[in-house]
């Protein structure tokens, strides 16, 4: 018994010291990170050992940056401002007018017809024509009747 017992502890030590082991490798290798960042004037958002939830944080006063160390050792990050691209699709979005389906289209836009074409696909072509939005209802015969959705 007390035998099995010291093989439990043997493989249970084992396994932690490789984990440390693990974790020192994984710290030295984001620090790098960080140190090019630093390096290269980059914006650092966060140093993290571990993933998963934070056992401890501490935000920067002077750089505003956030080290924090996981609750599962077995990786890390070092997260650069801009490396996702949410900030420039938040940027490029603001910058954009929303599309309004209200207004009408550009002086001397045509609209754009679509025909199904019997084969499975589709063409579309300027429809050149003056027609006006039916109501409700409502045939104007001068104009082309509207296509719907292809099959």
């Amino acid at each position: 018994m007390a035998n099995n017992l010291l093989s439990v502890w043997g493989t249970v030590g084992s396994v932690v010291l490789a984990i440390l082991i693990l974790l020192v490798m994984i710290t030295i290798h984001e620090f790098g990170h960080y140190i090019a960042g630093k390096i290269f004037h980059f914006k650092i958002n966060e140093f993290s050992i571990g993933f998963g939830p934070a056992i401890f944080k501490h935000t920067s006063k002077k750089t505003g940056e956030l080290f924090a160390v996981r609750i599962i050792p077995l990786g890390g990050y070092c997260a650069f401002a801009g490396e996702d691209g949410v900030e420039e699709e938040e940027k490029k979005d603001a910058e954009q007018e929303p599309f309004d389906l209200s207004r009408p289209p550009a002086e001397g836009s045509a609209p754009l017809t679509v025909e199904n074409t019997g084969d499975g696909s589709s063409s579309a072509s300027e429809n050149t024509t003056s027609c006006p939005p039916p109501a409700t209802g409502e045939v104007i015969s001068s104009c082309p009747p509207p296509v719907s959705g292809g099959g």
